[in-house]
């Protein structure tokens, strides 16, 4: 009678780094927007529930196949808006951690650019993420503020640069993933915002 047992699906199409390595811009995209509603999820609650370490290594999909289901999952820094004394202090992975005073749902939002950014941008190889966000290659991924200037920078001309519809695409995601990137969490849209903008894109598609 003292034993507990938790028993969780087995989610045999890996991570999402593994998942997307052969899979296209749309399959990616769908996945994305489903993960950024996981989230709106975490934020709509009362109190809202920050993840904390929102990273492709962190959602998991039931099948590899195209339309496999992703879950957010690893909840071990994940705390609610209002434990002060734990949400005070910044937690995550460093390449996707926000440089914010303390962790909110802003943070979160930036943590998810990131992943997009990963996914969608760098093909969800994290070495090509790591050259765009730390172009002299640093062994501590620490974002600076001009690491993260540049990129929103290639952001949007990469934004500016498109035309015909598919590249339109691909430019109002560039200027989505550069949103969620501001150094001001103030100035990011929230969750709610990004899934249904990612939901938007994906009817056009």
């Amino acid at each position: 009678g003292d034993v507990v047992v938790v028993q969780s699906p087995f989610f045999m199409g890996g991570n999402m780094r593994q998942w997307a390595r052969d899979k296209d811009a749309d399959a990616r995209l769908r996945s994305l927007q489903r993960v950024a509603e996981a989230v709106r999820f975490l934020h709509e609650q009362r109190p809202s529930i920050l993840h904390r370490d929102i990273k492709p290594e962190n959602v998991v999909f039931d099948s590899e196949s195209p339309t496999g289901t992703p879950a957010l999952c690893d909840f071990d820094m994940s705390v609610d808006a209002l434990d002060t004394m734990a949400s005070t202090m910044m937690r995550g992975t460093l390449l996707y951690l926000a440089p914010d005073t303390q962790p909110s749902t802003a943070s979160d939002v930036f943590a998810l650019g990131v992943t997009l950014l990963d996914v969608l941008f760098c093909d969800a190889d994290q070495e090509r993420l790591r050259q765009l966000l730390l172009g002299d290659l640093r062994a501590v991924a620490a974002i600076s503020d001009a690491d993260l200037e540049r990129v929103r920078s290639h952001l949007e001309r990469r934004a500016a640069d498109t035309d015909g519809d598919a590249d339109a695409n691909v430019g109002e995601l560039a200027t989505l993933v550069r949103s969620m990137l501001s150094p001001q969490p103030r100035t990011r849209p929230d969750a709610r915002a990004v899934a249904e903008r990612l939901g938007e894109l994906l009817h056009v598609r």
